[in-house]
């Protein structure tokens, strides 16, 4: 479906994402890596010491693996991260609902959080592209939310900068109340007929509310509890749920299971999709360890 936003805040409670700016600008490599990787437009981003709040527009099949390859090297980069888990908020957004409004929000978060006196002022966000008339990053979309907020393309960039202003003096006039509890309660913003298709339409299609990206070694060591005299399934197992859940790229889980190649990853992840429409006790073993690997709270 077109004309879809995703609000994404991916954050961590057990570790600190960004200690310097080496990680921040890690993070910026692997939303462009991710963007054309994943054919996704990025319309406006804001990097937090502790969480990270992007603006997206992708197919919602390629959603989950966008957000891993976001996340692995705030992972990798940080010794205490390892064993931990990176969480993913998302809503719903109509394109051309509200998505102006969102980036206030998102642009305003340095201010609202007292990181800085003024959010302009603050480098990790994509609010300068959004207030002059400089070169935005390739991977930076800013035409769609500016469009929303004038029409006339020479005074762009200055409608918004007053909009913006009019929001931190007060953002009630914003539907603020509306949208906080949006992003609080992960719902879909957008009009009542874009919340019929998308709730009724295909339900399926919905993306996860809570991404977990959660260490090899943990999902190795709840498969090796539970599936203890199991050999081949185990393994199957610990590959397949290591391709869903962790931020490993496969040439990294290969190196992680015994030095195999990506391509072999691959092959066993849809040799293990496979077994599981053969083998329905097979597939109940790997629902129950993936209800497990939810609910799992500690990484």
């Amino acid at each position: 479906m077109t004309g879809i936003l995703f609000y994404l805040k991916i954050y961590s409670n057990t570790f600190t994402m960004f200690s310097n700016d080496e990680d921040r600008l890690s993070c910026l490599e692997n939303l462009e890596t991710a963007s054309k990787k994943y054919f996704s437009k990025i319309h406006c981003y804001c990097l937090l010491p502790n969480s990270c709040h992007i603006l997206i527009e992708t197919r919602n099949n390629y959603l989950h693996r966008f957000v891993s390859a976001v996340t692995k090297k705030v992972q990798s980069g940080n010794k205490k991260a390892v064993k931990k888990e990176t969480v993913c908020q998302s809503i719903i957004i109509e394109k051309n609902i509200l998505s102006a409004e969102i980036s206030f929000y998102i642009h305003a978060l340095p201010y609202l959080t007292g990181i800085a006196s003024y959010s302009a002022k603050y480098p990790w966000s994509s609010l300068f592209c959004y207030c002059s008339r400089t070169k935005n990053p390739p991977w930076l979309e800013t035409g769609c939310i500016l469009s929303q907020t004038s029409t006339r393309y020479l005074t762009a960039y200055k409608d918004y900068r007053f909009k913006f202003n009019s929001f931190l003096i007060d953002p009630s006039n914003f539907l603020m109340d509306n949208l906080i509890a949006a992003i609080e309660d992960t719902k879909i913003i957008g009009s009542k007929k874009f919340k019929h298709i998308i709730t009724q339409t295909a339900p399926d299609k919905l993306p996860f509310k809570n991404i977990k990206t959660i260490s090899a070694e943990k999902i190795t060591e709840i498969v090796e509890e539970k599936l203890k005299y199991n050999k081949q399934g185990k393994r199957l197992a610990k590959i397949y749920l290591t391709y869903l859940y962790s931020a490993m790229t496969n040439r990294k889980a290969g190196e992680f299971f015994g030095n195999i190649s990506s391509s072999r990853i691959t092959h066993i992840v849809k040799q293990t999709r496979i077994k599981m429409k053969k083998d329905e006790n097979f597939k109940s073993l790997i629902n129950k360890l993936k209800n497990i690997l939810k609910n799992n709270k500690n990484g």
